[in-house]
C-alpha cells in the first residue's frame, strides 16, 4: 500500500546525497515554485511518495580531511588615470576688486585637477600712481605661489623664477581641482589706489594668459601641451555719431599745499633700524621722490652705525613683505640723498589723503636698537627730509640737543691770613647767677714734711726698654687665588635667528674674567656673510641686556680681534667682565640671513678651533674641558714679635704717716649778681673746672 506525503523543503543547494543520508527515498516528481520570503532563498513544494523497500543500513566509511586550499593571491589590476582634457580648462570671469585683479578659473573635467605653471600678466600704470607694482599671485584662502615685486609691466612669471613655489609634495597652492570646480586666482597690485577700479578698466589687463600643466604637480611649464586661457577685452559697443562732437575740459588737478605734510615721531627698532611717521593732511595723493637722511659720524665715544642697506614704505616694519622697498643700495657716507630715476632707486611710494605712514632707513652694524647699543640720539638725525611730488620737502623738526655736562673746576683761592693777636679762646661763657663768696678764710694747720723721700730704685739686672717700641705687625696666613687658565671653558650652544650663533663661557674659578680678544672660523658654503658683532653679559640675543664688545664688518672667515692690537682691533669696544663662578654667553652675529645658521647647512664642527682670549693671557679652545686646577698660595710665617714692655717696679720705703689736720668748714655766704644770658658756641668742646667772668671773657680755670 503505498502512501503519499506532502512537505515543504528549503531547498539551498542540497543534493540528493544529503536526502539519502536523511533517510528519505524518493523520485523525481513535479515540483512547484513560488517566490521566497524575505532572503529565505526559493522555497519547492515536494512530494514525498514512501515505498515499501526496507530501509538499507548505512555502513560508516572513512571521512577524508579536507586539505588546506591556498588562498588565491590578489593581483593588481591597472588603475586607470584620467588625463585633464585642456577644452574643459576655461575662463569663467574676470573684475577688479580692491586691489587685485581676480580671475575664475572653470576645470570642467570632473576628477582631473590642472597646476598653474605660468602667469603673463599685462597691466599699465595709472599716471597718478607711477609708482604701482605688481605685489603677489595667490589662490584665494591659500598662501601665495609667487610674490615680487616687479614694478615695469607686463608681468610674467613661472616656474623658473626664484619667487615661483612650487609647493612641493602636495602642490595645493597651485592646484585647480576638478569637479567641475571653479578656482579664483588673485594677482595683487601694491603702491596704488586703494580700489584698481578708480582708475584702471579690466581692458588695462587685456591679453593676460594663465597657463595650466595636465600633468600631476605640473613642474615644468610646456607651452605645447598645456592649457591656456586668456583675458580678451571686453566687447563695447558701436557708438552712435553724435551731431556735435562733446569736447571735454579735463579737471586741473589740485595744487598740494606743502604745509599739510609733516614728519614727526622717529623711533629706533631692532635690527639698527630707525623709522620716521609721514603725515598726509592734504586732499591729493602724493609720492615720495627722493630723501636726505642725516646721521651724526662726529664726535662719538662709540662707533657710528653704517651702511644704509635700504629704505622701506609701509605699516608693520622695514622687514614686513607688506612694506615697499623704496630705495636698495649700500650707503656709507652721512648725509646721503637719493632720488627717483637714480640706479638704486625702486619705486615712488604713494601717501594717500588723510594717512599716515611710516617709513624705515635700515641700517646694518648692529642688531639691536642703535640708542641703546650704539648711544645714538632723536637729534643725531637733525637735518633730514624727504622730497614729494609737488615740490614739497618736509622736514624732521630739529630735535633738541642735550646741553653738555659742564665739568666743575676748583679753584684754589687762597684764604685770608689772620692777625696774630690773642683771641678769645671759642669757649662757650657762662656768668653764673649767684656767686659764693666766702665767709671766713681758713687756715691750714701745718704741713708734715716728709722726714725721707721715696725713690724709685730698680733691680739692678733689670734693663729698662726704650721709651717707644714700635711692635712688628703679626701677619695671619690667608690663601690667595692664584690664576689658572684651565678653569675657563668654552662650550657650543646653539643656533638662533637672524645668524646668531652663541657660545656657553664656563668661569670655574674664583677670578673673574675679561674677554680680551676671540678668533672664529665661521667657513661656510653658503655663507651667511658678513660678521658684524660680538657681545655678551646675558640676556636673550639681541636683548638689550647684551653688551657688544666688537663690531665690524668681516667677510672672511677666520675672524680674529683683540682688545691689545691686531686684526680688528680698531672694532673693539671694550675689554668685557665676567664674574667668578658662572657660566656666561657669548654671541656672534651675521648679517647675511634672518634664518637659523643650521637651515644653512651649518653645524658646531664649522666653528671647530675657535677660541676666546681672556685676561689677555688664557686662549681658550672651542671644546677642550681641562681639569680645574687650584694652586695654593705662599703660606706668610709671622714675623716673631717682640714681648710687651715691662714697667720697673719701684721699691718703696716706708715713711710715716702724716698726721691729718682738721679743716675748717667754710660758710659761703650768697652774693646776688645780675643773671647774665647764656650765649652757646655750638660745636665748641668745654674745657672742665673753667669759668668766665663778664664780658671780659676771662677764663679762670681750677678757682676755689
Amino acid at each position: 500500500m503505498q502512501r503519499r506525503m506532502w512537505g515543504i523543503v528549503s531547498v539551498v543547494g542540497m543534493s540528493a546525497a544529503v536526502l539519502i543520508t536523511l533517510g528519505l527515498a524518493f523520485r523525481a516528481l513535479p515540483v512547484q515554485a513560488r517566490p521566497a520570503q524575505g532572503n529565505s532563498g526559493q522555497q519547492i513544494r515536494v512530494m514525498f511518495q514512501e515505498t515499501a523497500t526496507p530501509v538499507v543500513s548505512v555502513t560508516p566509511t572513512n571521512t577524508i580531511t579536507p586539505s588546506r586550499t591556498k588562498t588565491q593571491t590578489t593581483t593588481a589590476s591597472a588603475t586607470v588615470t584620467v588625463v585633464p582634457v585642456c577644452s574643459l580648462v576655461t575662463l569663467d570671469s574676470a573684475r577688479l576688486i580692491d586691489t587685485y585683479l581676480e580671475i575664475r578659473v572653470r576645470n570642467g573635467n570632473e576628477t582631473a585637477p590642472v597646476f598653474i605653471t605660468r602667469a603673463e600678466v599685462q597691466w599699465s600704470k595709472p599716471a597718478a600712481f607711477p609708482g604701482l607694482y605688481a605685489d603677489e599671485m595667490r589662490i584665494v584662502g591659500r598662501s601665495r605661489f609667487w610674490f615680487g615685486p616687479d614694478y615695469n609691466p607686463p608681468t610674467t612669471a613661472d616656474t623658473t623664477d626664484p619667487n615661483w613655489n612650487d609647493d612641493i609634495p602636495s602642490y595645493l597652492l597651485r592646484r585647480f581641482d576638478g569637479g567641475p570646480t571653479i578656482t579664483t586666482v588673485r594677482v595683487r597690485f601694491s603702491n596704488g589706489p586703494t580700489m584698481l577700479s578708480d582708475y584702471m578698466t579690466l581692458g588695462d589687463f587685456s591679453g593676460t594668459r594663465l597657463y595650466f600643466s595636465t600633468t600631476w604637480g605640473g613642474l615644468t611649464f610646456n607651452p605645447a601641451n598645456d592649457c591656456m586661457i586668456e583675458i580678451t577685452t571686453p566687447a563695447t559697443g558701436t557708438p552712435t555719431p553724435s551731431p556735435t562732437p562733446i569736447t571735454y575740459t579735463p579737471t586741473p588737478s589740485p595744487t598740494a599745499n606743502c604745509t599739510n605734510f609733516s614728519v614727526h615721531d622717529l623711533t629706533f627698532e631692532t635690527n639698527g633700524v630707525v623709522s620716521f611717521s609721514l603725515t598726509n593732511n592734504d586732499t591729493t595723493p602724493v609720492h615720495i621722490t627722493g630723501f636726505h637722511i642725516n646721521w651724526n659720524t662726529y664726535y662719538r665715544i662709540r662707533p657710528y652705525i653704517t651702511p644704509l642697506d635700504f629704505v622701506s614704505v609701509g605699516e608693520k616694519g622695514a622687514f614686513d613683505p607688506t612694506s615697499v622697498v623704496v630705495w636698495d643700495g649700500n650707503a656709507t657716507v652721512s648725509p646721503f640723498e637719493a632720488a627717483s630715476g637714480s640706479p638704486d632707486w625702486r619705486t615712488n611710494p604713494v601717501i594717500l589723503p588723510g594717512t599716515t605712514t611710516k617709513i624705515w632707513f635700515d641700517f646694518d652694524g648692529t642688531a639691536g636698537p642703535i640708542d641703546l647699543y650704539l648711544g645714538y640720539n632723536a637729534y643725531d638725525f637733525n637735518d633730514s627730509w624727504f622730497t614729494l611730488s609737488g615740490d614739497c620737502d618736509p622736514q624732521l623738526p630739529d630735535q633738541p640737543t642735550v646741553a653738555p655736562t659742564s665739568t666743575v673746576t676748583i679753584t684754589l683761592t687762597p684764604s685770608r691770613t689772620l692777625p696774630q693777636t690773642p683771641t678769645t679762646s671759642a669757649i662757650p661763657t657762662f656768668t653764673p647767677s649767684i656767686m659764693l663768696t666766702p665767709s671766713k678764710t681758713s687756715t691750714p694747720s701745718p704741713t708734715f714734711t716728709p722726714t725721707r723721700t721715696i725713690t724709685p730704685t730698680l733691680p739692678p739686672s733689670w734693663t729698662p726698654f726704650p721709651a717707644t717700641l714700635t711692635l712688628a705687625a703679626s701677619l695671619t696666613p690667608s690663601v690667595t687665588p692664584v690664576l689658572s687658565c684651565a678653569d675657563y671653558e668654552l662650550e657650543f650652544a646653539g643656533w638662533f635667528p637672524n645668524g646668531i650663533v652663541g657660545f656657553f663661557l664656563h668661569v670655574h674659578g674664583s677670578i673673574p674674567a675679561s674677554v680680551s680678544g676671540f678668533h672664529l672660523n665661521w667657513a661656510h658654503d653658503p655663507s651667511p656673510q658678513p660678521l658684524i658683532r660680538a657681545f655678551t653679559r646675558g640676556g636673550a640675543p639681541g636683548s638689550w641686556a647684551n653688551f657688544p664688545f666688537w663690531a665690524g664688518w668681516d667677510t672672511e672667515s677666520p675672524t680674529t680681534a683683540s682688545s691689545t692690537g691686531g686684526e680688528g682691533d680698531w672694532n673693539w669696544f671694550i675689554s668685557t667682565y665676567l664674574d667668578a663662578n658662572e657660566t656666561h654667553y657669548l654671541w656672534f652675529d651675521f648679517h647675511g640671513t634672518e634664518l637659523y645658521l643650521n637651515d644653512l647647512g651649518y653645524t658646531a664642527e664649522d666653528f671647530a678651533g675657535s677660541s676666546v682670549t681672556l685676561n689677555t693671557q688664557c686662549v681658550v679652545v672651542l671644546g677642550q674641558h681641562p681639569e680645574p686646577t687650584f694652586t695654593p698660595s705662599p703660606t706668610f710665617t709671622p714675623s716673631k714679635t717682640p714681648p710687651p714692655s715691662q714697667t720697673p717696679v719701684p721699691t718703696e720705703t716706708r715713711t710715716p704717716t702724716r698726721t691729718r689736720t682738721p679743716t675748717a668748714t667754710r660758710t659761703p655766704s650768697p652774693t646776688v649778681i645780675p643773671s647774665a644770658t647764656r650765649t652757646d658756641i655750638p660745636n665748641y668742646t668745654l674745657i672742665p673746672g673753667c669759668i668766665s667772668y663778664g664780658e671780659s671773657s676771662t677764663i679762670i680755670c681750677g678757682a676755689q
